[in-house]
């Protein structure tokens, strides 16, 4: 997944968009998970788990959509209405927990 550009795209406006530090993107699977530990490695906890929040998010509409191509034939999103939609998945989960304070 992460030699594919279009996966390549939507995460180019997810770091825009949350303004997250440039790393540069993984290229094998080891690298995966070698920038997703770099990614959340940082002294400050509650960015840390913002920060795997996007990773989770941003990675599950992908996977949605790539399941959407493969199993049903079906392109359904372009990456930037990929990348909105896990803007927004992230956005309301942050909403409900602001609202269980």
């Amino acid at each position: 997944m992460a030699f594919c550009p279009f996966f390549k795209e939507v995460w180019t406006t997810i770091w825009h968009y949350f303004q997250l530090p440039t790393i540069q993107q993984p290229s094998t699977r080891i690298d995966l998970k070698k920038w997703c530990t770099l990614m959340t490695d940082c002294n400050d906890g509650t960015l840390a788990k913002e920060r795997a929040q996007i990773i989770v998010y941003t990675a599950w509409n992908i996977w949605k959509e790539r399941c959407r191509r493969e199993f049903d034939n079906v392109i359904t999103q372009t990456s930037t209405q990929i990348a909105a939609n896990a803007q927004l998945d992230i956005r309301s989960f942050c909403q409900v927990l602001e609202g269980r304070d």
